[in-house]
């Protein structure tokens, strides 16, 4: 597994979230101002050779996009020229990062990340622990 990053797009900040060099846990970074997201993620693309962009997928309960993701689609395409990007869903992330006590972005963006990191890795055989 590749280092990801973990980005969470609200109105006015950006969380994001960072992986170890194993791709196995996500650890909050940063909160970012969204007018100067794009050059400040693609600065932390550089700085600790990213090789994902998952970003938060904004849905309603009904599984339709939220009115954000237009938003967030446009700086996933501002980041996708350098990086791979995917998105993960975000659903109930912010709330329960304020459940865990923490409730910052930076803790929603590991939620949304972590998510993605434990469907990427599971079932992989490295992960098995066999005693014999």
């Amino acid at each position: 597994m590749q280092k990801c990053l973990g980005v969470d797009v609200g109105q006015e900040r950006v969380g994001v979230s960072v992986s170890d060099d194993g791709g196995t846990v996500a650890f909050p970074l940063a909160v970012l101002q969204r007018r100067e997201c794009v050059a400040q993620l693609l600065t932390l693309i550089a700085e600790r050779d990213i090789a994902v962009v998952v970003f938060g997928e904004s849905l309603d309960l009904d599984g339709e996009e939220n009115p954000i993701m237009t938003e967030v689609r446009d700086i996933a395409d501002a980041v996708r020229e350098q990086v791979a990007v995917v998105f993960e869903s975000e659903q109930f992330s912010t709330q329960a990062a304020s459940r865990l006590g923490k409730g910052s972005d930076a803790e929603a963006a590991a939620i949304i990340l972590q998510s993605y990191l434990d469907r990427q890795n599971r079932g992989k055989k490295e992960d098995i622990i066999n005693f014999d």
